[in-house]
């Protein structure tokens, strides 16, 4: 077991639902009803966050095998502080969306994600044997945090701007 990556992955994972309990589960909204969607048609949050629900799965699934069963072998993430920097960057990008209070900033926070969640897929597939299973968990979560979020998000917000 690696236990720096668990330690990572499990304190970056426990800050990442915070913020978003934090910003998003004390405004006495309901998640699907939230302001931070933009205005976006009800059909379309419900895919989302269907895919959202797809990218957990994906995460786990990845960092799980990458704990408990051997970190990536080969590839540039096969340096732990590659792999360290890749993992800080991406929960940096996903904590600092929620409390984003410009469109600069929640454009830029979901970017830095993006950008690292591709990191992560990419390291994965440059493994001597990339397993399946991680490099499709990575790619569930890229689904997400790179259309979803980025492309989606970042164009209604630019429709439509920041709620208030």
């Amino acid at each position: 077991m690696l236990v720096w990556a668990f330690l990572v992955l499990l304190i970056g994972g426990a800050a990442v639902i915070a913020s978003y309990v934090l910003k998003l589960g004390n405004s006495g909204i309901s998640y699907f009803n939230h302001p931070m969607w933009l205005g976006l048609p009800n059909p379309a949050i419900n895919w989302l966050v269907l895919f959202q629900v797809f990218a957990a799965i994906g995460f786990l699934t990845s960092a799980i095998t990458w704990v408990f069963w051997g970190g990536p072998s080969g590839g540039f993430l096969s340096k732990p502080v590659i792999l360290e920097l890749v993992l800080f960057g991406f929960f940096v990008g996903a904590i600092t969306w929620p409390f984003a209070r410009t469109s600069i900033l929640s454009a830029l926070s979901l970017i830095i994600t993006a950008v690292f969640s591709i990191l992560l897929l990419s390291g994965s597939a440059s493994e001597t044997n990339p397993r399946w299973w991680v490099v499709l968990g990575w790619t569930l979560l890229c689904a997400t945090t790179v259309l979803g979020d980025s492309v989606t998000w970042i164009s209604r917000l630019c429709a439509v701007g920041m709620p208030r």
